[in-house]
Parts: C-alpha cells; structure tokens; sequence
C-alpha cells in the first residue's frame, strides 16, 4: 500500500498539483489536482504547507574529510599547505573514526537535500583496507544512494608525519 502526500505547495512535476504517491521508497503515481490516486494508501500526509521537490546530486565529496571539517591548522589555506596541514590528521584514523565520519558526511548530505553522492575515496590507510565497506555500510544504513570511486593517493601510511614534525628523520 502506498503513502500519499497529498496537495503539496508545489511540486516539481506537471500535473501533479494533487501531490504523489510512494511506495517501498519509490513514486509510484502522480495524482492530478483535485484527484484521488488510483493507487490504493494505506496513509496520507497533509502537504499542503510543503514543497516537494527531487533529491539533490553531489557529484563530488570526500567523505573521510568530515573528520577534519573547520580544523584550526586547515583553515583558510591553499590546496596543497591545507593537505599538508591535514593528512596527518587522516593518517590517524581508524576504522571506527573513518566510518563516523562517513555517517555524518552522508547525514549532512542527506540534511541538506541530497539524496545521491559520489564520493572520491583517495585515502587508503594501513589498517582501514576496507574503507570502501565501511562506507557502503554507513551509506546502506543511511539510505542514501552513493557511488565510491577510487582517487589518486593510492596509500598512506599511519605513521606519516608532516615534514616539521619529523625532526631530521627521514
């Protein structure tokens, strides 16, 4: 049985003033102003003081950087002083960091509207092989649809300092 959302504000579809019908996470009519749908409800959602538009694309996040979002050592840098700044933050993590930070950059995403993501994982850490599952199961657990594609930092090592940090050792 489907859930109605019925006589929206607005909705982004023509000829569908009456609002939409959903069904196992799918629209599965359009019903016409003033119309009923033909498709059984089991409920119905009064939208009339809401607008539905479609579900927003990110076609370019890095969920594992929500781990350092608004770092003091980040801020207001160029591309390669603030990667400089932050890989060693992100050669830190570990399993149970890299799959918090993916639920809350997929649940940020999902906050503000996006429902689709394609994520550029380049950062594959010693012990954290499984990156890529841990953030299908984060984005599973979610409901947000996401594609991972693999970036260009192949590896980096735990242990990977920031040449200041190093002493003189190499």
């Amino acid at each position: 049985m489907g859930y109605w959302l019925r006589n929206p504000l607005a909705l982004l579809a023509e000829g569908a003033g009456g609002g939409l019908v959903v069904e196992n996470g799918q629209i599965i009519e359009f019903v016409a102003t003033g119309k009923q749908p033909t498709t059984p409800v089991a409920e119905w959602f009064d939208a009339s003081r809401h607008i539905i538009i479609p579900g927003l694309n990110n076609t370019h996040h890095h969920v594992f950087q929500t781990s350092s979002r608004a770092h003091p050592q980040g801020i207001n840098k160029e591309l390669f002083p603030w990667l400089t700044a932050l890989m060693p933050i992100w050669g830190r993590l570990d399993r149970g960091m890299f799959g918090l930070a993916a639920r809350l950059a997929m649940t940020g995403l999902l906050m503000s509207g996006c429902t689709t993501a394609l994520d550029h994982n380049y950062l594959v850490l010693s012990g954290i092989e499984d990156a890529t599952d841990i953030e299908v199961e984060e984005e599973c657990n979610l409901g947000i649809r996401a594609t991972i594609s693999r970036g260009g930092i192949v590896a980096v090592e735990k242990r990977w300092r920031h040449p200041a940090q190093s002493h003189g050792a190499g």
